[in-house]
Order: structure tokens, then sequence, then C-alpha cells
């Protein structure tokens, strides 16, 4: 019943911008999902809490959870938790630079995800991919961002069509 309540919380806290507390929930759900031997929710909740940590600054923290849980995550071959590991991981490089490989990142996850049917992490992988490709100095078109906004709203996941309309505001604003 705790780890239901604390990966919940993760969820929702993540959706709400509440990172700090994310952290501290998905803690407890790797070490609780570790000790009962669930290995793809251990491994979702370590993407969860990389996530949680890069959400309150700590990037190089984020960046070594994220990277041993993609190679965890790929290795295991257990696709919902690859997928996700993949796109977070490429978020966080793609804010600390590193575009290039954040991009391959985010087309292995979203690819891996549109397979799986999972289209939340889709969306959410699209979002991101795009900001990257942006921040890459390629030409974004913005109506891209709004349909994906439109979709998300369409399938109930108001987290994700805000962020793709807060990329699309400042993608607009950043190319003037």
């Amino acid at each position: 019943l705790q780890v239901s309540i604390d990966h919940t919380a993760c969820l929702v806290l993540h959706d709400l911008e509440q990172n700090a507390q994310v952290v501290s929930h998905a803690r407890a759900c790797v070490e609780t999902y570790q000790h009962y031997g669930e290995r793809e929710a251990e491994l979702i909740s370590r993407v969860n809490l990389g996530d949680g940590l890069w959400g309150i600054g700590r990037l190089q923290a984020a960046t070594e959870i994220l990277a041993k849980c993609y190679e965890d995550a790929r290795e295991s071959g257990l696709p919902h938790a690859h997928d996700i590991a993949a796109i977070c991981y490429a978020n966080v490089l793609a804010a600390a630079g590193k575009q290039d490989i954040a991009a391959k990142l985010h087309e292995e996850g979203i690819g891996l995800a549109k397979r799986i049917g999972h289209s939340w992490d889709a969306t959410y992988g699209q979002v991101h991919a795009t900001l990257c490709r942006a921040e890459r100095g390629e030409s974004i078109e913005v109506n891209d961002l709004w349909e994906l906004a439109d979709s998300a709203a369409t399938s109930g996941y108001h987290y994700l069509e805000s962020l793709a309309v807060g990329h699309a505001l400042l993608i607009t604003l950043a190319s003037g």
C-alpha cells in the first residue's frame, strides 16, 4: 500500500512540478521495488528520481542516475522502462548542452513508446524533442507544438498540454 501511495505521489507531484517531493517519494519507491524484485517498477521509479533531481536543478546527479537507468533499462528487455529512460536521459543531456546525443535518445525513446502503444511517453518525448531541436538551431514549426498540445488535451494529458504550450511560447519568443 505504501509503495502504491509513493508511486502515485511521484506521478501527481511530477505534473505539479513539485520535484523535491518527487525525489523523496521516488527514493522510497526504488528501495521498495528493489526489495521485492520488481525490476520494471524499480527502473521507472529510478527514472522518476532522475527526473525529479533534474527538476530541482541537480543536473549532474540526474545525469548519473538516468545514464545508469537507461543502460539498465535497455539491457533489461523491458520496453516501457527503456522508452521513458531514453527520453528522460535525453532531456537532461539536452539541458547540459548535448543536443546531438539527446536527439538520438529522443528518437529511440519516442519510437519505442509508439511501438508499444505508450502514447503518454511518446507525446512527452515529442514535446521535449521539439525543444531540443530548437536549441540545436533547427527550424521548428511552432504549429507542431500546438498540435501536440491539442492531441494531449484530447487524450486527457493536461500536463503534456501545458508543457507543449509553454515550449511553443518559449520558441516563439526566442525566434522573435
